[in-house]
């Protein structure tokens, strides 16, 4: 087999490689000249952003509201390789304030300085000023409450809706005087059904309002809490019966004969649904029998259960016990009408007093004609005594069991001895 022999004469008329060594030679040559007879080198630097003393800003009691993003850009010569690597943040572009004493709109010119002073290119000053145009203002802060428009939510018939209330109470507007001062109002604005009939809890964007009642746009400012929540309480309402409850009452005691009047029978409240509901009547308070003498009123503040609302503003209800008819006479009784209930086991318990003396009975003056002594009864309850050994004053019970509508009036006690067994 015939071998091909390298011919450097073939090479040298072959046009493609020619072409190939041509634009090698003219590249090594451009970088001879470029970085030898010729390296000095200019380029634009865009995009350096433009800043401002912020001392001297708050000497002025001033900030930039707008302008604070603008950029400028400049002409550089030097070094090749130096000029090669620059970009914006190699360059400090600051506005001079010189002029600025008051809020609005100034065209202030920027200087543009290196970072670093010691390199090897440099700046070339423009032909004229860079200028950009800066709005300055005083940066201020104001507190509004804020409030809610309910005037198209309606409740059904038989329901009533309170006072809203908003959470937070109120926001902070920061931002330009100019723009700040124009805020008179701000409203929360959420999605609200048209009808109510149970309390509901809304969230809603905040929303500023000017004088005329116009809407702004935020703008430059800014809200601490950009939304806030409506609670909307809305309670059915009910008529309740009002009532008194007794206590100390006698086992067998006809407390449903005793007759009394209440100042107001009945009152008109509301309150959510689910508890208004399962309401039958309200308790006023309790009358104990043994306060009661023959002419007995009382006055009860009215307290309603958690939750509910006084609609009538009924504030005190007074009681009256029926005294027509009713009369009081004083009875003694002995030491063998009174007992002991509940007795400790490890105590024995001995009544020193002889008796209890002048005991009120209340009651029908034709079944008091026919008590005697005898039909009173002393009860002592020693689980309700904290027991120990040595003498003890202690309360008496007075009863008149199977006398009807009659009861013992004040309070009574009796002294008695107690030794460990």
């Amino acid at each position: 087999m015939k071998k091909n022999k390298f011919s450097f004469k073939r090479l040298i008329y072959n046009d493609r490689i020619l072409m190939v060594i041509s634009v090698l030679l003219g590249i090594i040559v451009w970088v001879i000249i470029a970085w030898i007879v010729e390296p000095t080198f200019s380029m634009r630097v865009n995009g350096i952003p433009v800043t401002y003393d912020k001392t001297s800003l708050d000497k002025l009691g001033l900030s930039v509201i707008s302008g604070q993003n603008e950029t400028v850009s400049i002409e550089v010569t030097g070094n090749r390789a130096t000029v090669g690597e620059l970009t914006p943040d190699n360059f400090i572009a600051k506005a001079s304030l010189v002029g600025v004493d008051a809020p609005g709109t100034y065209s202030v010119e920027v200087q543009v300085s290196k970072k670093l002073q010691n390199t090897d290119y440099d700046i070339q000053q423009p032909q004229t000023p860079i200028l950009v145009s800066a709005k300055f203002d005083r940066y201020v802060s104001k507190k509004i409450s804020l409030g809610v428009d309910l005037s198209k939510l309606t409740v059904p018939d038989g329901y009533i809706m309170e006072a809203y209330y908003i959470t937070p109470t109120e926001v902070t507007i920061s931002g330009p005087e100019a723009e700040v001062s124009r805020v008179t109002r701000c409203m929360v604005e959420p999605e609200l059904p048209e009808t109510l009939n149970k309390t509901d809890i809304e969230k809603g964007p905040i929303v500023l309002y000017d004088a005329s009642g116009k809407r702004i746009e935020l703008g430059n400012m800014k809200l601490d809490k950009d939304t806030a929540e409506v609670t909307i309480p809305v309670l059915k309402k009910k008529v309740l019966p009002l009532h008194v409850g007794f206590t100390n009452v006698p086992e067998g005691f006809p407390i449903s004969d005793l007759d009394y009047t209440l100042s107001v029978n009945e009152i008109e409240i509301a309150g959510p649904a689910e508890t208004v509901d399962t309401q039958s009547s309200i308790n006023i308070g309790y009358v104990s029998l043994k306060e009661i003498g023959p002419e007995y009123v009382k006055l009860f503040d009215l307290d309603l259960p958690q939750g509910f609302a006084n609609i009538q503003n009924v504030t005190e209800v007074m009681v009256k016990i029926a005294s027509s008819g009713f009369e009081e006479r004083k009875f003694n009784i002995k030491s063998a009408n009174i007992h002991f209930i509940n007795e400790p086991e490890n105590y024995m318990v001995k009544l020193e007093s002889r008796g209890v003396s002048n005991i009120k009975l209340v009651g029908p003056p034709d079944i008091l004609d026919k008590i005697t002594a005898n039909d009173i009864v002393g009860e002592i309850d020693l689980s309700e005594i904290d027991l120990s050994t040595g003498s003890h004053k202690v309360p008496v019970q007075i009863f008149v069991p199977s006398r009807g509508t009659v009861w013992a009036f004040g309070d009574y006690s009796a002294v008695i001895s107690v030794k460990e067994k």
